[in-house]
């Protein structure tokens, strides 16, 4: 943090310092260390699936061209491998962030399973043995400098094809619902998608579309059109994002400029809508320009809502629970998250 910050009370010293040292880090030009650095954290990720009450299953289909991890309450609930799958399930194709530089698709672990819990344990309240059931389909997607964009893109479109059925035969998840879902960079990723969708024929003509968009703590502005927010207390600094937009876009070299711009007046919006991020972030600012752009458009769907956490860092919901200070924030995010998602569907007919 910049000297004379005054630390958020809803932040304890170890949250604290650990935010200050990966701020330091940042600073870094190489983009693969920084991102290595940030990711310190992600091996916690695998092993604490099971402690909040979850199930994950790694995939690799070589024929499709599809990577990523299945998280879901239960075993049963995940589609691949499984010897029957109920028409009743609803899939968040998730992607994770990372400036694309960095980042795997077991970030936010935990975050996804307490989501899927509260989804389920709704549905369960309100429908008993016709409930439908929620998992999450994280995208493991190549990483820059190797793999520039559109790369990324393209692959998350590929998996999009595929849940519908796509080269590898059947719908893959035989999905009642689809909902998209990413944070930072997969947020970015998840905006571009939905504009593809709506450009494309082909696309837009799928029978699974998404119901609802989940966006937290999108990277809405790679370029920094609006201003970093001044005194964050953030571990991302505006040096790393430079860094990354710059692996990524080549921002000088990159031939297709509207996919890197601000995107509040063409992003395509499904029927529900909800952005979440920190209050202590750098990217604050833009995102809430973001969302003040969508609520003023008369296409904005049926339910556009933003949710801010004081005090909170970038993409605050990854950090797993070794931060107490944090776990109330990230709780009461992933329990809003379960029942977004839940609401979004309350008008769909049964399939």
């Amino acid at each position: 943090m910049a000297p004379g910050v005054v630390p958020p009370s809803q932040l304890g010293v170890l949250a604290l310092a650990t935010i200050a040292t990966m701020q330091w880090a940042s600073h870094d030009p190489d983009a693969r260390r920084v991102a290595r650095t940030m990711a310190v954290l992600a091996p916690l990720d695998k092993r604490r699936v099971s402690r909040v009450g979850g199930v994950s299953l790694p995939v690799n289909h070589d024929k499709a061209g599809v990577s990523g991890v299945w998280f879901a309450e239960a075993t049963e609930d995940i589609p691949h491998g499984a010897p029957s799958v109920s028409s009743r399930l609803v899939v968040c194709l998730y992607v994770h962030g990372g400036g694309y530089c960095g980042g795997t698709p077991w970030q936010g672990a935990e975050s996804h399973i307490r989501a899927i819990k509260r989804f389920n344990a709704l549905e369960r309240e309100r429908h008993g043995d016709a409930s439908r059931r929620l998992v999450f389909f994280a995208v493991d997607y190549p990483l820059a400098p190797d793999a520039v964009w559109p790369t990324q893109l393209d692959y998350v479109q590929n998996v999009f094809v595929w849940l519908n059925g796509g080269t590898a035969g059947e719908r893959s998840a035989k999905a009642a619902q689809l909902v998209f879902a990413g944070d930072s960079a997969g947020g970015h990723c998840v905006m571009h998608l939905l504009m593809r969708i709506a450009r494309s024929p082909v696309l837009s003509s799928l029978p699974l579309q998404p119901r609802a968009a989940i966006l937290k703590s999108p990277w809405v502005d790679p370029n920094f059109v609006f201003p970093a927010l001044p005194n964050s207390t953030d571990y991302a600094s505006k040096t790393v994002n430079d860094n990354f937009a710059d692996s990524v876009f080549g921002l000088g070299e990159c031939a297709d400029r509207e996919l890197i711009k601000f995107p509040g007046e063409k992003f395509s919006l499904p029927p529900h809508t909800l952005v979440t991020a920190g209050g202590g972030e750098i990217y604050v600012t833009s995102i809430r320009k973001f969302v003040a752009l969508l609520e003023g458009r008369e296409d904005r769907g049926k339910n556009l809502k933003y949710l801010e956490y004081a005090g909170m860092p970038h993409v605050f919901t990854n950090v797993p629970a070794i931060f107490p200070s944090m776990q109330s924030e990230i709780n009461e995010h992933d329990r809003a998250v379960g029942e977004f998602i839940q609401g979004s569907l309350v008008d769909v007919k049964e399939m």
